[in-house]
This record gives structure tokens, C-alpha cells and sequence, in this order.
């Protein structure tokens, strides 16, 4: 993959289900959407192992210290977290766990002005033909949550549209414009938390025909 100019892959490891995913990215690791986005950090001066951090935290939805050196082969494990950090301090990534487990995921801020290039280059299909399968009020609510949106709305609209219909995490991230990782680590997760919405196989977390919903007959939480 490195040969032919592709995205590095990217290894997640589950030790409480005994498993592991292999995730590869099968498309040139800057292309011209890349590019445009990149720009739009040109103020802090972002090196060329930061915006490979960049591009691959926003196509898995998270990255490590351990992914970051992946990317970075030349780069050790303080070296790592220095960057990593400087990405945190520059409001791109936001910063989750502690100690072995911490990792890091795009912001807000790093994350609003992609959605505007996908649609350009015309890659927004699925993301429309999904949406429209949703009732006029919630396709609304969906055009409306751009990602600077407070985040107990977002989480009441994923609620609210698994109310309408079921859904896997991957339709989901269809319709809301987000990475699936993103996707069940941010949203889906906070409300299984507060029992709001249930699993098709709750036995099976992991479970990659996975399909979430809610109770219709619920109401709403504040």
C-alpha cells in the first residue's frame, strides 16, 4: 500500500472480545479533498506526520500513540505524544481516556470544514438517499446539525431517528455525515449508557450486522 501511494493500514485491537480489526484504506492518502482540508489548518503550520495524523484520525475516527507511529514509521513513542499533543493544543483533536488507553479524535473545529469539500467532489449520495428516507421533520433536524451543533441535541436526534427507523452505525454515520467509529464512540455508546436505545444483539457488541433502535413510545431525555 505504501508503494502505490495508499493510505497506511490501521490496526484495532479488542482485548475484551479476543479480537482484532484490520482496517485499509483503499484510496490515495492525499487526494485532492485531502488537500483542500489540510488548508484549512495552514495556520498552524501543521509537518507532514501531523497531517498524516489528521487524515487518518478523520477516515477511522480516532488514533494513538501507537497508530501515530504507524503512519510515522521514523517517529518514537515521546515524539509521538509531543505531536499529539500539539494537535490537541491547537483545538484538531480531542483527547479521550488516560494512560495506556488514551487516544484522540478530530474536533469540532477540525472536522467543520469537511463536509463542505465530500459534497463537493459529489460523494454525498448515499448520505441524501438515506436522509430521505427519514420523515421531512428529521431530515431537517439532520440538515440543520452542522458540527458546531450542542452535543445533547445530536444526541436527542439520534434518538429520535432510531425511533423512526432501525439502523446499523454505518447508516447512521450515512446520514449524519460522520466516520462510524465517530459515530459509536460519540453517540450511539452515551445513549446505550443512559438506555435509550438497544442493540438487535446485545450479547454481541461486536456483532457487524448490528442494528440499533429505539423505543417509540419513549420520550425524550434533557
Amino acid at each position: 500500500m505504501d508503494d502505490q501511494g495508499l493510505s497506511s493500514s490501521v490496526l484495532q485491537s479488542d482485548r475484551t472480545g479476543n479480537s482484532f480489526m484490520a482496517m485499509l484504506l483503499f484510496h490515495h492518502f492525499l487526494n485532492h479533498d485531502d488537500l483542500i482540508w489540510l488548508i484549512t489548518f495552514e495556520l498552524h503550520n501543521l509537518v507532514g506526520d501531523e497531517m498524516n495524523a489528521m487524515i487518518s484520525a478523520r477516515e477511522v475516527g480516532a488514533i494513538n500513540n501507537t497508530t501515530f507511529r504507524s503512519l510515522n514509521r521514523e517517529c518514537d513513542t515521546l515524539s509521538a505524544s509531543k505531536y499529539l499533543r500539539r494537535l490537541v493544543d491547537f483545538w484538531l483533536l480531542d483527547k479521550k481516556g488516560r494512560g495506556s488507553r488514551t487516544y484522540y479524535v478530530p474536533s469540532a473545529k477540525a472536522l467543520e470544514n469537511w463536509p463542505a469539500s465530500v459534497q463537493a467532489s459529489g460523494k454525498s449520495t448515499e448520505l441524501e438517499s438515506k436522509s430521505t428516507e427519514l420523515s421531512t421533520e428529521l431530515q431537517q433536524r439532520v440538515q440543520g446539525a452542522g458540527r458546531k451543533s450542542d452535543k445533547s441535541s445530536l444526541l436527542q436526534l439520534v434518538v429520535d431517528i432510531l425511533k423512526e427507523r432501525p439502523l446499523s452505525a454505518a447508516e447512521l454515520a450515512s446520514i449524519l455525515g460522520r466516520t462510524q467509529k465517530h459515530i459509536r464512540m460519540e453517540y450511539l455508546q452515551p445513549v446505550l449508557d443512559q438506555g435509550r436505545i438497544t442493540r438487535s444483539n446485545p450479547e454481541k457488541p461486536t456483532d457487524p450486522n448490528q442494528v440499533y433502535s429505539a423505543d417509540p413510545t419513549a420520550s425524550g431525555m434533557s
